[in-house]
């Protein structure tokens, strides 16, 4: 294996190991705390999202995006970029200070005042980090990057647990994001030792600027609509419900979003290499779709029959209430896949309008859902977030078959022994111990559910794991005749 060759699977396997480690661990994290915590607790700080993440897209204003797309990058650079997020940072912490009656008042939460007033002191924290983890990743160092997200995550988690299983309820999850970010800032320090110099050049200003404020538009409108649900029931109904939504929606992103986002990391930056190669983009795009669907289904299908069991076993029966809204946003979590790597193929062959046009298609839809929808209760309102997440799926599809001159229906038929196989097998799983809630009965479920997918795959032989299984039988005659070689 050439020195590239390895240097670039040692970085991929780490970039890897920062994302599944996070998120591995902020999910036992998350679970301990839903056991220890009121669902009450989680909506409270739910309904600070829509506000803090448009300020944290403000306060990055795309500069880091613009640092790692300059070829080099001088202390000047780095310097400009630094003292702007921390006095955005500063205006940010003042807004919200002065606003925090006002949010309080709009949710009718007098508590919300205290809670926004420490919650805030995360962002201004996380600026002095921006440049630090910008510098990293542009030089592609994911290693230090990944110990310092794991190890920041394993102690912001134990000083969470540590204050709920005390009593202090909600004031637990700020301290984790607190302390998490503290701890985040000082690892980067660490690892990449740069100090900021007292200058602040205005021509590099505009110019990272130029660059950046699209993405920043880009992530203020993303952020806006991944979190006005939050906002709408926050609003409207009570913390508590919100609290159910809340979890059930982190539960939805870990399942689908976990793997889609795996797969585009590698996924863009290989297919903009067949850009000028019609047949070689349009395998690559089947490879990436298939394989991630391939585990993304099954997996929110299994999740959707045995949400009750699930529910119970994880954060307890208290959260009962939130299955209903756990099977609808799975619904909307199916074609999640779909949406983002069409997208990013879009991307690679050069169509970055196309692109953006499945992106605002997609929030029209969510709008109008929203509009004709948010009076009529909350199991309306995700019905018809799910309905346009499926309708944009389709028209991601449509795009991406016009640009690789296919018919719309060949990716569809690519997913159909993934679909028809998972249906099987919810249909399955529907009848294997259906009134018990026991890790047992969950565990039960779980291999039956997985036996149950590959057979019909297997019958309905599809490539990938008809491949999958032949290599299998390959490595288990290589090890059989070496064994022998051996005696």
């Amino acid at each position: 294996m050439s020195s590239l060759k390895k240097a670039t699977v040692k970085r991929t396997l780490w970039a890897s190991v920062d994302l599944f480690g996070q998120q591995g661990i902020q999910f036992f994290v998350s679970i301990i705390l839903a056991r220890l915590l009121e669902p009450s607790e989680f909506g409270l700080l739910a309904m600070l999202g829509i506000f803090t993440s448009i300020a944290t897209a403000l306060t990055e204003g795309g500069f880091g995006g613009a640092l790692m797309q300059r070829l080099k990058v001088s202390n000047t650079d780095k310097s400009t970029v630094f003292w702007y997020n921390l006095w955005i940072g500063i205006i940010f912490v003042m807004l919200f200070w002065i606003s925090a009656p006002a949010i309080a008042d709009f949710y009718n939460q007098p508590r919300l005042i205290l809670i926004i007033r420490w919650s805030i002191w995360t962002i201004f924290i996380n600026c002095f980090g921006l440049v630090h983890r910008s510098m990293l990743q542009k030089s592609l160092r994911f290693r230090e990057q990944s110990i310092v997200s794991v190890v920041s995550i394993i102690i912001s988690g134990i000083i969470s647990v540590f204050l709920a299983i005390q009593g202090y309820g909600v004031w637990s999850l700020v301290a984790q994001g607190l302390s998490l970010a503290i701890l985040q800032v000082l690892g980067l320090w660490i690892v990449y030792p740069w100090v900021p110099r007292f200058v602040f050049d205005k021509n590099v200003f505009k110019e990272m600027f130029a660059f950046g404020h699209n993405l920043m538009i880009s992530m203020i409108i993303r952020n806006i609509f991944q979190n006005i649900y939050q906002m709408i029931i926050g609003k409207s109904y009570s913390a508590t419900i919100l609290g159910y939504y809340y979890r059930s929606k982190r539960f939805t992103i870990l399942a689908s979003q976990l793997p889609t986002t795996t797969t585009e990391r590698v996924c863009f930056p290989t297919l903009s290499q067949f850009q000028n190669e019609q047949e070689r983009m349009i395998q690559g795009y089947k490879n990436f779709l298939s394989v991630t669907m391939l585990i993304v289904v099954p997996l929110l299908t299994g999740l959707m029959i045995t949400a009750p069991n699930f529910i119970c076993v994880l954060i307890g029966e208290k959260w009962l209430p939130s299955v209903l809204y756990f099977r609808i946003l799975i619904f909307s979590a199916l074609f999640f896949p779909v949406h983002v790597l069409s997208s990013s193929t879009l991307s690679a062959l050069g169509k970055s309008r196309a692109s953006l046009n499945t992106e605002i298609i997609k929030y029209v839809l969510i709008s109008i859902s929203i509009i004709g929808l948010y009076r009529s209760g909350i199991v309306a309102l995700l019905i018809g977030e799910a309905i346009s997440t499926f309708l944009a799926a389709f028209v991601s599809l449509y795009y991406v078959a016009k640009y690789l001159k296919i018919s719309v229906f060949i990716p569809i038929k690519w997913l159909i022994p993934v679909f028809s196989s998972s249906v099987v097998m919810g249909i399955g799983l529907a009848f294997i111990l259906s009134a018990q809630k026991s890790i047992s009965a969950l565990i039960i479920k779980i291999i039956a559910g997985i036996f149950i997918y590959l057979i019909g795959l297997v019958l309905l032989r599809y490539p990938l794991v008809l491949v999958g299984f032949q290599k299998l039988k390959s490595k288990i005659i290589t090890l059989n005749l070496a064994k022998n070689e051996l005696y």
